[in-house]
Order: structure tokens, then C-alpha cells, then sequence
């Protein structure tokens, strides 16, 4: 069962990172789908619903103290608040960052969302480079779902450990 639902996990991560690439938009389907298939993924990995559940509320609460922190950044400089969703950060990035928080403990979902998105804009910058042109926006639930299948093949595949083993998780704060 762990099998079927990685492998499908894989799918629709990949199927975001290829939109968002080739459209700068992502059908929200993909989200609640994701969000399913990670939480049916960690209840097969024995781990009880009741913690799974506290899990994500702190990572949403997490990200909640973010997406604040980012609207009251740009409410300072005088954008407005549709212009930060629709030009600053689409609706994709969080409802993404929303579908995988059943994943990871708090201190993983920090150290995921802050080199996820420098690895996602290093990478945009170096291939605008290879293009030769520069894009305004970059596909961020793209990267961050590439990113995070990539993570998910090394943690299935044993090269790095699993971040949900809670000896593990505590014994490295």
C-alpha cells in the first residue's frame, strides 16, 4: 500500500511541477489530492491520527505566521493585498505548502519551506540564465513539489532517514 500511494504521490507532485513550469498556474484539484494521498501515506507509516492531525495544525499555524509576516512586509511598502496574492505569491504556493504539512514535523516544515524556496529561486535564476531571458514569476508550488518527490524518493530509498521517525526528529533539535 505504502508503494501504490508513493508512487502516486510522485505522480501528482510531478503533474504540479509540470503545469506550474509550463503554465505559471496549477489546476487546484492537484492540492486536496495531494493532501489525501500524504495523509492516507502517513497513516500507513503507523502513525496515529491524533498526532498526524496536531502535525499539520502546527505546520499550518506555521505557515499562517508566514503568509502574515509576508502581508504585512508588502502592506508596508503599500501593495495591497490582491496584488501580493496574484503577483507576489499565487494561491498554488500555499495551497501546496497547505497539502504536504500532514508530512512533516514543524522543524522539518521550516527547514523544507526555507531551502526549498532558495533552491527554487537559484534554480529559476540559473535558467532564466540558460534562456537568455529573465521571467517575472517563478513556478514555486512547481519546485516545492519536485523538491519535495525528489525528498520523498531519498527517504523511500533509504539514502536519507525517515523525518518522520520521532526518535529520530527529537534527537536532532
Amino acid at each position: 500500500m505504502q508503494i501504490i500511494l508513493n508512487i502516486l504521490i510522485h505522480i501528482v507532485c510531478i503533474s504540479i511541477f509540470w503545469q506550474d513550469f509550463r503554465d505559471r498556474a496549477v489546476s487546484w484539484i492537484f492540492f486536496p489530492i495531494l493532501l489525501m494521498l500524504i495523509f492516507g501515506q502517513s497513516l500507513s507509516n503507523h502513525q496515529d491520527v491524533k498526532s498526524l492531525i496536531i502535525k499539520a495544525l502546527i505546520n499550518l499555524l506555521i505557515l499562517i505566521f508566514i503568509s502574515s509576516g509576508i502581508v504585512f512586509y508588502f502592506s508596508l511598502k503599500g501593495k495591497k493585498l490582491d496584488q501580493i496574492l496574484n503577483k507576489m505569491i499565487g494561491l498554488g504556493d500555499i495551497f501546496l505548502l497547505i497539502a504536504i504539512t500532514p508530512f512533516f514535523n514543524p522543524f522539518f516544515y521550516c527547514l523544507f519551506i526555507i531551502s526549498g524556496s532558495i533552491i527554487s529561486l537559484i534554480g529559476n535564476i540559473i535558467f532564466d540564465k540558460l534562456k537568455k531571458e529573465e521571467s517575472i514569476n517563478v513556478p514555486l508550488a512547481g519546485n516545492l513539489a519536485l523538491i519535495f518527490s525528489i525528498l520523498l524518493l531519498l527517504i523511500s530509498f533509504k539514502i536519507l532517514p525517515d523525518i518522520n521517525n520521532i526518535y529520530y526528529s527529537l534527537n536532532t533539535l
